[in-house]
C-alpha cells in the first residue's frame, strides 16, 4: 500500500500524463485498486482541492500555453484539451482569466496559471 502523499503524487502523474486524454477518475482509481470516491477523499484531503478542480485548472493552463506558444486555432486547442465546444472552452477561459481565447492569443499578457502539485512540498498538519 502506499503512503498516501506518494499515492497522490502518483495520482498527480497519472493526471499530467492524460490532460489531453479522456481521463475519468474511475480509470484513474482502477489503476492504482481504490474505489474513485477513497481517491477523490484522499486527494482533496492532501491537497485542499478536488480532483476535478485540479484538472480543470492544469488543463486551462496547459491551453492558455499553447494559445501563447503556437498559432494552433483555438477550436484545436479546446479540443485537445477535453472541450466539447469551443464555446465552453471560450466560457471556461474567460471565467478562469477574465479575457477571452481569442483576445489572449492576439495579444498574451501575464495570467496566473496553474502548476503542477508536487505532494513532496505539501506539509500536513
Amino acid at each position: 500500500m502506499y503512503e498516501w502523499n506518494e499515492m497522490v503524487q502518483h495520482m498527480v502523474d497519472w493526471v499530467e500524463a492524460n490532460l489531453t486524454e479522456s481521463s475519468s477518475l474511475l480509470k484513474m482509481s482502477e489503476q492504482f485498486g481504490y474505489s474513485p470516491y477513497y481517491c477523490s477523499r484522499q486527494f482533496n484531503q492532501l491537497t485542499g482541492m478536488t480532483l476535478r478542480d485540479y484538472v480543470w485548472t492544469r488543463r486551462i493552463s496547459r491551453a492558455a500555453l499553447e494559445l501563447r506558444d503556437t498559432d494552433q486555432r483555438v477550436l484545436d486547442i479546446a479540443v485537445k484539451y477535453g472541450f466539447s465546444s469551443q464555446e465552453a472552452f471560450t466560457r471556461a477561459f474567460t471565467k478562469a482569466f477574465q479575457l477571452s481565447p481569442a483576445a489572449y492569443q492576439k495579444a498574451p499578457r501575464p495570467i496566473p496559471l496553474a502548476i503542477r502539485l508536487e505532494c513532496s512540498r505539501l506539509i500536513i498538519i
